[in-house]
């Protein structure tokens, strides 16, 4: 941001914005807004991804489970097939 003078660095204090005309924080407001877009379309596909993983992991470890003849009862505890 400071590149595009939306930003002015004061040394030895937070960031200060300066005077920007109406049409100039538009644009900033524009630009915020897609990239806000980019950023919250990133996420989700992401997260979606570790998701389905580890549902893949937790689905691969049920059925090595129940073909070795382990599973869980309706009360929870671990029985095994004779």
């Amino acid at each position: 941001m400071p590149a595009a003078n939306a930003l002015t660095v004061v040394w030895g204090h937070l960031n200060g914005v300066p005077p920007l005309t109406v049409e100039r924080l538009e644009d900033l407001r524009n630009i915020c807004k897609e990239v806000d877009g980019v950023v919250t379309e990133w996420a989700v596909g992401t997260f979606m991804r570790m998701s389905i993983a580890i549902l893949d992991v937790q689905d691969a470890e049920t059925r090595e489970a129940i073909s070795a003849g382990h599973f869980l009862s309706c009360q929870g505890s671990t029985q095994h097939s004779s």
